[in-house]
Order: structure tokens, then C-alpha cells, then sequence
């Protein structure tokens, strides 16, 4: 137990996954943990450990910049034996070759910051993340079939959009550290696991870009820096675009396929759908839940072991969707496997298709398809 974290000693596994929002963890927690355990709730950075298929994981948030990371991470190294931790979170793309939503695996991180200096009185700017940790997360990023970008990024002590001139940043940074993105925490983590002989990584998703202006109008970039400012939204304009029949694109190809006439019929397009970006011509973001119906139907007709959908609801809410499904499945599979399963493949579409976060997914099996043909 420490000033910040009431966990008793063995309360945390060895490997420990950090995003920075609470929330963050406690999603995780929730959606991807069997038997979790609330482990620490000081200050509200919540904190879980329980099984990912069998594994013993935590995850516990680490708050905003490098102050509150180094905190949190030093105590779970130091204080409850933690070996590994692997930060999760968001990142600015400093490359014109990253896309929004990107992913990005951090190498060398450097930081113009003194935080080495005021915790060790090391002049030390550079630090490096743990290449086994990386090369395990490459592996697993393959075998998912998830492009991961691994570069050098920066650790900054403030974020670029509220800096009075970030150019002047930007041109400060060694020439040869060819940073391809900027967060805010990593720095600390990697000097604590090197001070103390631990692993550390850093995997985040781009949500923001330094060459935004590609994709927006001026007039909606300053209105999306207005709102950060005044209203505290972190927001991303993006140019209005309509799904429909004759639209070509990545996107429409998966959409065709959303509408049965039924388990062994093509599929047809039922009606259009149509994305409006805030910041848009159009007004706000709107999907409707026939489109996360159809998504869930697709997903369920591809799948063998799901004989049918019973029953859908979508409580569609602007944080993202929470979604109700009630299943038949066939006989003869792990039924947990099987909800697990369809479980990743619903958030993953979603997600990839709406770019909306799904909330939760509570999925009840009503009843097992027996087919009587097999029997006799």
C-alpha cells in the first residue's frame, strides 16, 4: 500500500496494461477480464486484475502526463513487483503517412522535459522502450491481422494544439530523431522501468495529426480548436461523406453486405446510410441503429456457429453504442468461446466502420440449435 494506491502487496499481476483515463481501464476491465477485482480506487485512478483467456492481467490508469505516470508506474515497479507494463492511449502523427486511427508502437521516445533530471539528476532525454516487450506485440499485431507503425516519437509536457508556437517546438526537436508521433507519458514510464530494471512499451491509436489541414477546412479546423478550448472536447473535423450505392470506397464494400433476405439468400443494400462528422455542412454526427443492426447481422450470417439473432437492442448514445443481443447458437462449440469471439468481431467492425467506441456488449444465449438430421 502507498499514499496513492491501496492495492495490497500480490494484488497486481506482472503484467499490467495502463491506459490513462480511469474510465479507460474500467471499460477494459469490464469487456475483457473475467473475475475482475477492483484493486485501487485512491484518487480515482481505478485500478483491476483478473484473467484474459486464463492469463493473470491488471490494468490500472496512469493519469495525464509525466508527473502522474511516473508516479503510478514507479509504485507498481518498486512496491508490488510489477515486471511489465505496456501504456495504451492516443498520439498526434507527426508523418503525412499516418492516417487517423493508425497504429502506433513506440520505439526510442524522446522529450526535451527534465524529468530524468528532477527524479534521478540524470541529463537524460532519450530513453528507449523494451525491444522483447515490442517484438511480442508485433507478433500478436500480425497474427490479428493489425497494422502496427513502430517508430521514435516525442514526449512532450504539453500538447501541441495549446502551444503559443508550436513550429518553434517542432523545429527544436534533434533532427535525428525523425519523431512520427507525440504523446505525453511515455518518457516517464520508459526512465522508471530503466532506473529499475523493468519492461516497458507504448501502443497508441492517432487521433490527431499535424497535416489535419489535408482533411479539413480552415473554418473547421479553428471551429475544432475553439471547442477544445472552451468546451474541453478533443475533436477531429473530417471532410462529410455519404454511403450509397454507386460510392467507391473502402468502406462501402463492407457496408453492402449488411441486409439479408434471409440465412442462405445475397445480400442487398436496404437503404442508404449517412455519416455526418461534427464540424460537417450537414450538422452533427448521426448513425442510426439500423446501421449497428446490420453490422451485428453481418457479423452473426458469417459466423458457423451462430444459428441466429433473436433479439437486437441498441441504446445509441453519443459517447458510442450499448448494445443488447440475445443468440441461438449451434450445437457442439464452447459457448463462451463463442460469445467471446463474436463479442471482439462486433467492436472491432463497429469501431472500424463508424470510427464510434462500442460501450458495452451484454450477449445472452437463449437457446442451443440442434439439428435433428445430424442426430438421427
Amino acid at each position: 500500500m502507498t499514499p496513492h494506491n491501496e492495492a495490497e502487496i500480490g494484488d497486481f499481476a506482472k503484467t499490467v496494461i495502463m491506459p490513462g483515463d480511469p474510465l479507460r481501464a474500467k471499460y477494459i476491465a469490464e469487456n475483457f477480464l473475467e473475475d475482475a477485482k477492483l484493486v485501487n480506487s485512491v484518487r480515482n485512478m481505478l485500478a483491476y486484475t483478473g484473467l484474459y483467456k486464463g492469463k493473470r492481467i491488471s490494468v490500472m490508469a496512469h493519469g495525464m502526463g509525466m508527473p502522474s505516470v511516473g508516479i503510478y508506474s514507479y509504485e507498481l515497479y518498486k512496491f508490488y513487483d510489477v515486471e511489465n507494463i505496456i501504456r495504451i492511449g492516443s498520439c498526434g502523427g507527426y508523418i503525412k503517412e499516418l492516417d487517423l486511427f493508425d497504429v502506433v508502437l513506440a520505439d526510442d521516445v524522446y522529450t526535451e522535459g527534465n524529468y530524468a533530471l528532477t527524479f534521478n539528476n540524470e541529463d537524460c532525454h532519450l530513453c528507449s522502450s523494451n525491444k522483447e516487450l515490442n517484438s511480442i506485440i508485433k507478433q500478436v499485431a500480425d497474427i490479428s491481422d493489425i497494422k502496427v507503425v513502430e517508430g521514435n516519437t516525442v514526449c512532450t509536457d504539453a500538447v501541441d494544439f495549446y502551444m503559443t508556437n508550436p513550429k518553434k517546438f517542432f523545429n527544436r526537436i534533434p533532427k535525428n530523431i525523425k519523431p512520427i508521433a507525440a504523446e505525453m507519458e511515455a518518457f516517464a514510464l520508459f526512465y522508471n522501468a530503466k532506473l529499475l530494471n523493468k519492461k516497458a512499451s507504448c501502443l497508441m491509436s492517432v487521433v490527431d495529426s499535424k497535416y489535419i489541414t489535408e482533411i479539413a477546412t480552415p473554418e473547421e479546423i479553428q471551429e475544432a480548436r475553439r471547442s477544445r478550448v472552451t468546451e474541453g472536447k478533443h475533436v477531429i473535423p473530417v471532410p462529410t461523406f455519404e454511403i450509397k450505392k454507386d460510392f467507391s470506397g473502402f468502406i462501402l464494400d463492407p457496408l453492402q453486405i449488411f441486409k439479408f433476405k434471409g440465412r442462405n439468400d445475397k445480400p442487398y443494400i436496404s437503404e442508404k446510410s449517412i455519416i455526418r462528422p461534427t464540424f460537417s455542412y450537414l450538422g452533427n454526427f448521426t448513425i442510426s441503429d439500423t446501421v449497428f443492426r446490420q453490422i451485428i447481422e453481418y457479423i452473426a450470417k458469417k459466423d458457423p456457429n451462430i444459428y441466429n439473432i433473436i433479439r437486437t437492442r441498441i441504446d445509441n448514445q453519443p459517447e458510442g453504442p450499448y448494445v443488447y443481443i440475445e443468440l441461438s447458437v449451434e450445437y457442439g462449440g464452447n459457448v463462451r468461446n463463442i460469445v467471446d469471439s463474436f463479442k471482439n468481431k462486433i467492436i472491432k467492425e463497429i469501431e472500424k466502420l463508424t470510427t464510434m467506441r462500442v460501450q458495452t456488449i451484454k450477449i445472452i444465449i437463449k437457446e442451443i440449435h440442434i439439428n435433428k438430421e445430424e442426430i438421427n
